[in-house]
């Protein structure tokens, strides 16, 4: 009887077991169909809160971006007042950013889940940002030229695409590493690309819609602070600019200046002015310069140093001219980025005969229509390259952009022989791109690097020109942000 009882304990023992086995295996699995259906409920509010969120971004853009002032911010709803929405809510604000973007921070909530997304908004960049060289002739109704030259080592090359509204051409050895787009004739060389002759035209930028006199950061002007010496506090994040820092650019052969010359470098970190170094508050900024401009430091090159953790990026906008004199070199090629604009100042004019200074006869450009020429004799929106004492030019690091001509001043030195010079970034103009470069019968060799990172959205530069300042806006960039703060 006891191995009897002792067999029966032995099955109510195994029983047990396989009973409380199959209840723990029954829990595990009805645990995990519960907590696959939270999931799948965590998974479906969530993304609905997002939908919810996108909403609320929409309604923003739509209602309260047309009337918002650069500097301004608005908003719709509360976090505890929320604009009720798709059986949640949501809450959101936009800023209007100095570079005419918009930022807008939209948050919502649906069921136990909430979420905050940023998108920024703005305009279409104008395509002058796409070309290593844009000649866009705007004054011409038959457009105009552009010549590249050259053999041998001496040859012109330009790495990107090239836009003229005119005829191109590719004499000598000259090379295009890329797109080659003319309303007009492309002869010579072969484009290493597409060659596209007799295409649509691009009309130029309108800078004057750009209103940077209003959205600049900082002012570089009359009213500033600058000492006896022509420097501005340390403290300052215009203190990178100096006033009147030379007065030898070439005023012995003829050339003489209305507006006041301002000079781009850092007297703090070397009294010759060859380094820059740009402060975090200043960065990501654009300075608005009235009056020209010189990168003529007393030395051959500009450096950037002392860039912040994310590299210097600013944008100067010139009420005036701008004259590259020597070259300018980034600190750190990925992360740096410079944009110059040379604005018109009223009234300029097309300079003829190449002496830099207003002659009777010349074509007015911006006429008010009088036909009198009143704008300042060195005329305005325009930037040279050459330098006025004699110093190679060297490498140029950044964006440029003259709104009238980019034309050559004293490019052959002064033993007349010819200065070659490089471009990492781009050179474009709104009337033509016209640097002399063959004297006494050599080439003063052209190399133009396109530089893609705006392109490719790498970097960002406050105040780039737009294609068009109405219209709709494009969604530029979205991140999720996780949970309202």
């Amino acid at each position: 009887m006891r191995r009897r009882d002792a067999e029966r304990g032995t099955v109510l023992v195994v029983c047990t077991c396989a009973t409380l086995l199959i209840a723990g295996l029954s829990y595990c699995l009805l645990s995990s169909v519960v907590l696959e259906s939270n999931a799948q409920r965590d998974r479906t509010e969530l993304a609905k809160c997002a939908y919810i969120a996108e909403g609320g971004t929409a309604d923003v853009v739509t209602s309260l971006v047309p009337s918002l002032e650069i500097g301004a911010t608005a908003s719709l709803g509360l976090r505890n007042q929320p604009i009720r929405y798709g059986g949640g809510g949501y809450w959101a604000t936009v800023t209007a950013e100095p570079d005419r973007t918009f930022t807008v921070v939209s948050s919502a909530v649906y069921g136990q889940a909430a979420v905050s997304i940023e998108t920024r908004w703005g305009r279409e960049f104008h395509p002058v940002r796409d070309y290593a060289i844009f000649s866009g002739n705007r004054s011409s109704s038959t457009g105009g030229s552009l010549p590249l030259g050259g053999t041998g080592s001496s040859r012109d090359i330009v790495n990107g695409k090239v836009y003229v509204n005119g005829d191109l051409s590719l004499g000598g050895h000259s090379e295009i590493h890329g797109d080659a787009v003319a309303t007009g004739a492309i002869t010579g060389n072969d484009v290493d690309g597409e060659a596209r002759e007799n295409a649509p035209g691009i009309g130029a930028p309108d800078l004057n819609v750009m209103r940077y006199g209003e959205i600049a950061d900082f002012k570089v002007n009359a009213a500033a602070p600058f000492n006896s010496q022509g420097r501005l506090p340390p403290s300052d994040p215009r203190h990178i600019f100096v006033k009147e820092f030379r007065s030898d650019l070439a005023t012995s052969v003829g050339f003489k200046f209305d507006n006041t010359n301002y000079f781009l470098g850092d007297p703090y970190e070397s009294s010759s002015i060859d380094r820059v170094s740009v402060s975090s508050d200043g960065n990501e900024k654009i300075y608005f310069v009235d009056g020209n401009l010189w990168i003529e430091p007393m030395g051959d090159t500009s450096r950037i140093i002392r860039s912040p953790v994310d590299g210097t990026r600013i944008t100067v906008v010139v009420k005036g001219n701008i004259y590259l004199c020597d070259g300018i070199q980034y600190e750190d090629p990925d992360r740096d980025a410079l944009l110059f604009i040379a604005l018109t100042d009223g009234e300029s004019y097309t300079d003829l005969n190449g002496n830099n200074q207003y002659d009777a006869g010349e074509p007015i450009l911006h006429d008010d229509g009088d036909g009198v020429y009143e704008g300042p004799r060195e005329g305005s929106g325009n930037i040279h390259f050459g330098d006025p004492n004699g110093g190679g030019l060297g490498h140029v690091h950044g964006y440029m952009y003259a709104d009238n001509y980019f034309q050559d001043h004293v490019l052959d030195g002064t033993n007349g022989q010819p200065i070659p010079f490089e471009v990492t970034g781009f050179m474009s103009a709104g009337e033509q791109v016209r640097i002399k470069r063959d004297f006494k019968g050599k080439h003063a060799k052209m190399t133009v690097n396109f530089d893609r990172r705006v392109v490719d959205g790498d970097i960002i530069l406050p105040g780039f020109p737009e294609r068009e300042t109405s219209g709709e806006l494009s969604m530029l960039s979205w991140r999720l942000l996780g949970q309202p703060e």
